[in-house]
C-alpha cells in the first residue's frame, strides 16, 4: 500500500549552540496484494470448494469462473466457490479492491476435476427382466452408497436429465414388453454403465395373423382347434377356409377352401364361412360349415375323404347356421345347432342316432342361440348359452342334471354372450366371454376359483373360440382382431 511520512532532526553538542531543524518528508507508493487461492490449482480426483483470501484486511475480492478478466463489476466472494463434476475445467480470476487505491494485480487458478477410475456401481434391477404370467413391480438400487438412479421405459439411453428413480416402477397388462434402462449417477466419481432390462408380461403369450387372406393372414376367425401332436387348425371364418400350421410361427401354413368363387360354392372342398373344427383322436377335421348349414368331415388338409352331412332346416338331419362342433372319445358329433337354438348328437357321419335337444328359451332345457360345445372326460355336455348369458352342463342328451351357470355383466360370475366353451383334460371349464374381451376359467360349474385372462380390447376384441393343447397352453380365436393368442391362464 502507499505510506507518507515527514522525518524532522536537530544536533546539538556541550559547548556550541544547537542547530537548526532539519526536515525531509518520504513517501512510499505500492499496490494491494494479489488475492491468493486454496487449495491450489491443479487436477484433482474430487470436487472441489475454492476459498479467496487477501493479506490485507478489509478489501474486496472479485472473482470470475469463465476465465474472463474480473473488473469491481464483477461478483464479490463471500463463501467458497464450488467446482465439481468429472471432466470439469474451470479457470477462477480474481482481484482485490479497496476504496482510494488501484486494484490488485489479477490472481488466477485452474482447476480440473478428474474421478478418474473410480466408477459408481451399476444398478441392480429386481427382479431382473425376463417373461412373467403377472404384473411386475419393478425395484432399482446401487451399491454405491449416495448415488442417485435415472431411468426410461421407452428404450432410450437415459442421462442425468431422464426421470429420476424414486419407487418401483410398475410393468402391467398381459402382453406388455417394455425396457427399462438405468444409470447411476454419483456426486464424485464416474457415472455408472447403463444397464438394460426387457420384461415381458404374459406366460407364452404368443399372437399370429393379421387380417388377409395370405399366409399367415386370417380373417374373422371363429374355431381353433389343437391336434395330439400339436398341429393348430383354424376356422377362418371370413376367409371360407379352414387353416393348419405346425406351431405359433405358422410353420406348414396350409389352408383348405377359398373365397375365389363369386357364389362361394358349396359342394365339395369349398366352405362358407366356416365357425367351428374339432379333429378326433385318428386325426379327422370335422368342421361346422356355417353358410352351408352342414358338417363336413375330412381325412387330412388335402380335403381327402371329404364328407358333408345335413342341409339347412329344423328337422331330423337339418340345421341352421351350425356354430360348433365336438367328437368325444367314441367318435360320436356334438353339433352346436345355433339356428334352431339346440344341440344334436350323432354316431357317424351318416346320421345314425341322430338326436337332439333343447328348444328356444331361458328356462331350463332351453337354449338361446348357443355358441360353443365341449365334452368332459366322463362325457358330461357343456354348452355356451350365447343370448341367455350363461353356461349349461348336461350329463347326457336327455338333459340330465342339468346345471346353468352366469347372468349378464362384466362382474365376476358374469358372462355377455359366450361363445366358445371347452372342458381342458383337468376338467377346468374355459369360456370366451365375447363382449366382456375377456377369457374365464373356473373349476367347476359352481364357479370356483374364477380366473379372468384379458379385459379390454387391446388384449382381445371379441375372441370366439377357445381350445386347449396337451401341455395346457390355451388358444384363442380372437375374432375381430384376426389372429389366434396363445397363452396361459395365470
Amino acid at each position: 500500500m502507499e505510506t507518507s511520512e515527514t522525518i524532522k532532526a536537530i544536533a546539538y553538542k556541550a559547548g556550541f549552540t544547537d542547530s537548526t531543524v532539519a526536515t525531509a518528508a518520504y513517501s512510499i507508493g505500492g499496490t494491494i496484494a494479489t488475492p491468493s487461492f486454496s487449495p491450489l490449482e491443479g487436477t484433482y480426483s474430487s470436487n472441489q470448494s475454492i476459498t479467496i483470501s487477501s493479506d490485507v484486511s478489509g478489501v474486496a475480492i472479485h472473482y470470475t469462473s469463465d476465465g474472463s478478466t474480473p473488473t469491481i463489476s464483477s461478483p464479490t466472494y463471500a463463501t467458497p466457490i464450488r467446482v465439481a463434476g468429472n471432466g470439469t475445467n474451470e479457470t477462477i480470476k480474481a482481484i482485490a479492491t479497496s476504496a482510494g487505491l488501484p486494484p490488485s494485480n489479477v490472481g488466477s487458478a485452474t482447476y480440473i476435476i478428474n474421478y478418474g477410475t473410480t466408477q459408481v456401481s451399476p444398478p441392480i434391477f429386481g427382479p431382473s427382466g425376463g417373461t412373467y404370467s403377472s404384473d411386475q413391480s419393478i425395484a432399482l438400487s446401487c451399491a454405491t452408497s449416495g448415488a442417485v438412479i435415472h431411468f426410461t421405459t421407452d428404450g432410450s439411453t437415459p442421462t442425468d436429465s431422464s426421470a429420476l428413480y424414486s419407487a418401483p416402477i410398475s410393468v402391467t397388462g398381459n402382453g406388455t414388453v417394455e425396457t427399462i434402462r438405468a444409470i447411476a449417477i454419483g456426486a464424485e466419481n464416474a457415472a455408472s454403465s447403463v444397464e438394460t432390462e426387457i420384461y415381458t408380461i404374459s406366460s407364452q403369450w404368443q399372437t399370429i395373423g393379421s387380417i388377409g387372406s395370405g399366409p399367415n393372414n386370417l380373417k374373422y376367425p371363429a374355431g381353433v382347434a389343437v391336434d395330439a401332436q400339436g398341429h393348430i387348425y383354424v376356422a377362418d371364418q371370413g376367409n371360407s377356409r379352414i387353416v393348419r400350421m405346425d406351431d405359433m410361427s405358422g410353420d406348414n401354413w396350409t389352408t383348405l377352401g377359398s373365397i375365389a368363387q363369386s357364389n362361394q360354392l358349396s359342394g365339395t372342398i369349398h366352405l362358407k364361412n366356416p365357425a367351428g373344427v374339432a379333429i378326433d383322436t385318428q386325426g379327422h377335421i370335422f368342421v361346422a360349415d356355417q353358410g352351408n348349414s352342414r358338417i363336413i368331415r375330412m381325412d387330412d388338409m388335402s380335403g381327402s375323404g371329404w364328407t358333408s352331412f345335413g342341409s339347412f332346416g329344423s328337422g331330423v338331419n337339418q340345421f341352421i347356421n351350425p356354430a360348433g362342433v365336438a367328437v368325444d372319445a367314441q367318435g360320436r358329433l356334438y353339433v352346436v345347432d345355433q339356428g334352431n337354438s339346440r344341440i344334436v348328437c350323432m354316431d357317424d357321419m351318416n346320421g345314425t342316432g341322430w338326436t337332439a335337444f333343447g328348444k328356444r328359451g331361458s328356462g331350463s332345457n332351453q337354449f338361446k342361440d348357443p355358441a360353443g360345445v365341449s365334452l368332459d372326460a366322463n362325457g358330461h355336455i357343456y354348452i355356451a348359452d350365447y343370448a341367455n348369458n350363461r353356461i349349461v352342463r348336461i350329463d347326457d342328451m336327455k338333459g340330465a342334471n342339468w346345471t346353468s351357470f352366469g347372468s349378464s355383466g362384466g362382474a365376476t360370475n358374469q358372462f355377455r354372450y359366450p361363445t366358445g366353451i371347452f372342458v381342458d383334460p383337468i376338467g377346468h371349464i374355459l369360456v370366451n366371454d365375447m363382449i366382456n374381451n375377456r377369457i374365464v376359467r373356473l373349476d367347476d360349474m359352481s364357479g370356483t376359483n374364477w380366473t379372468t385372462l384379458g379385459a379390454a380390447a387391446s388384449q382381445f376384441n371379441h375372441p370366439w373360440g377357445v381350445g386347449v393343447d396337451a401341455r395346457g397352453d390355451i388358444y384363442i380365436a380372437d375374432m375381430l382382431n384376426s389372429r389366434i393368442v396363445r397363452s396361459i391362464m395365470p
